[in-house]
């Protein structure tokens, strides 16, 4: 009894005690911050964007006069010499006009002659045959114009059904990308399922042969216990061993299937660019060859009347005061002759340079219009072109640096740039209105091709030896910038004027000096 009343004074008196000591040392704890010194150093602010790379020399080779496409030489990837033939028109047409030409040729001649003697009927003869090949080259014209008339709405069509089924692939294509980057797909989750099964299983089948074992040893079980249980053991590890196979092909599925997805998005990435490239084209093109149609269409009306007329003044008597309007008739009918001439020289097109064919948009038995044809790239020197936003294109200038990367290149090797041309006119990209910029690169990839994707990041704005915090150590307070400095008194928030925004940095102004301590939190 007496051990009682003097164990439970002492146990107060120790409780008194350790509180004590407990308030000293929490009234004496220092505070700890984690601190950020200004000093002085580089801001930069950038624009990142992907881009492409691209030939210095790309040429849009057409003809120069519609017709019907008899043959192409070439296909995408050929290499050619510079004079090689790459596609022909049929010029059973032009040849015909050609005829036609001569005949028109011949019979200003007659009428020459007439001015000058008497017509024979044999030149009469003439007069009336250059009269029927103008009205049949009128209604073959028209009949080319009406074609057209109705080409060129199928064409249309058909572009705009391509565009719309390129951007719902590509839309499917972001989605299936998505879709394998951030869910787990019921397959694996089903094999981790089996596999987690089958280990217990094992797991349950190990413990049952042991205790198998066990018994046999103290004699409570036969040989035949101990066989059951030792194939159930092996049945089990043969199950485990299936179901981790499954389930590491399972993984591996699913990282095929993620890469399958990035290639079919990069695909239906490239696929929408070239149909609305093609849209674009078939839109212009459709206007020009309806146009040269309708020209072609003119042309042989305003000859069939001229046949018309010769053909009644050769019916007429002669004058001579004709004889000049006569001799201009002659030198028109030769000219006529010399351009038919010339557009069939033209109807064969040949490759300017020496180069690698890029694209081939036509097909044999097409018409071919004021579109581009075929496209011939050099192998030299290559360019990167990238279309930046109207949000961005005022931070962008012509010398600006650029730093890229080549998604091609698993080194992650990195090269310097700059900024050459910024294109004045807008192209709208899914309904975004975009600038073209183009990227002299200063080092050559070996490996380097047209087409390749290209990271860059273009150097906007930069200051150097300027006071500057990280952006995270700032906070913004309605139209100001304010953050806490330790001072000797303690703790101290500051207003600060700002001046570059970089990228990470921020330009300090006032309100913070070189070595000032800015708290960025509690340790």
């Amino acid at each position: 009894m007496k051990a009682r009343y003097i164990i439970i004074p002492l146990i107060f008196i120790l409780i008194i005690t350790g509180l004590f000591f407990w308030w000293r040392s929490s009234a004496n704890k220092v505070i700890q911050y984690d601190l950020y010194e200004v000093r002085r150093g580089s801001v930069a602010s950038t624009i990142a964007v992907a881009g492409s790379v691209v030939s210095d020399k790309k040429l849009e080779l057409g003809f120069l006069s519609p017709g019907v496409i008899k043959d192409v030489k070439v296909k995408v990837g050929d290499k050619v010499e510079s004079g090689d033939l790459l596609a022909s028109l049929d010029s059973a047409l032009l040849y015909q006009q050609s005829a036609s030409a001569r005949a028109g040729l011949a019979s200003a001649q007659a009428m020459y002659n007439k001015v000058l003697n008497s017509l024979r009927d044999v030149d009469k003869q003439v007069f009336y045959d250059t009269l029927e090949q103008s009205r049949i080259a009128q209604d073959i014209a028209r009949n080319n114009l009406d074609n057209a008339l109705r080409s060129s709405g199928l064409e249309i069509s058909n572009a705009q059904t391509s565009l719309q089924n390129a951007q719902i692939a590509y839309s499917n294509a972001q989605d299936i990308y998505n879709a394998t980057q951030y869910t787990t797909p019921q397959s694996v989750q089903l094999a981790q399922i089996v596999l987690n099964s089958a280990v217990m299983s094992l797991y349950n089948a190990q413990n049952n042969y042991n205790s198998v074992i066990n018994l046999y040893n103290l004699g409570q079980a036969s040989i035949y216990d101990v066989q059951q249980a030792l194939a159930t053991l092996n049945s089990m590890d043969t199950a485990h061993k299936s179901a981790q196979v499954n389930y590491n092909s399972a993984l591996q599925q699913v990282s095929v299937g993620k890469i399958n997805a990035k290639a079919s998005l990069d695909g239906a990435r490239a696929a929408l660019m070239m149909a609305e490239d093609i849209y674009n084209t078939v839109m212009v093109s459709t206007d020009i060859k309806i146009n040269n149609m309708r020209d072609a269409y003119i042309a042989t009306q305003s000859a069939y009347n001229l046949a018309v007329s010769r053909h009644n003044q050769s019916l007429a008597s002669p004058h001579t005061s004709d004889i000049n309007s006569a001799l201009a008739q002659v030198n028109m009918a030769r000219a006529s002759l010399g351009i038919i001439q010339a557009q069939i020289s033209k109807a064969s097109l040949y490759a300017p340079i020496s180069g690698t064919i890029t694209a081939v948009n036509i097909k044999a038995g097409e018409l071919s219009g004021g579109f581009s044809a075929i496209t011939l790239e050099t192998a030299g020197n290559l360019l990167i072109e990238a279309n930046i936003s109207e949000v961005d294109i005022n931070e962008i200038e012509v010398d600006q640096s650029v730093k890229i990367k080549f998604d091609a290149f698993t080194n992650n090797a990195e090269i310097k740039g700059k900024v050459v041309s910024i294109d004045p006119s807008a192209t709208i990209i899914l309904g975004t209105i975009n600038y073209k910029v183009t990227i002299l690169p200063e080092d050559n990839y070996m490996d380097l091709r047209p087409s390749m994707t290209a990271d860059l990041e273009i150097l906007t704005n930069q200051k150097e030896e300027v006071l500057f915090a990280p952006r995270r150590s700032l906070s913004r307070q309605n139209d100001s910038y304010v953050a806490e400095i330790l001072t000797a008194d303690g703790p101290k928030e500051v207003t600060i004027t700002v001046g570059l925004i970089g990228d990470n940095e921020i330009e300090i102004i006032s309100g913070l000096n070189l070595g000032d301590q800015i708290i960025l939190g509690e340790l």
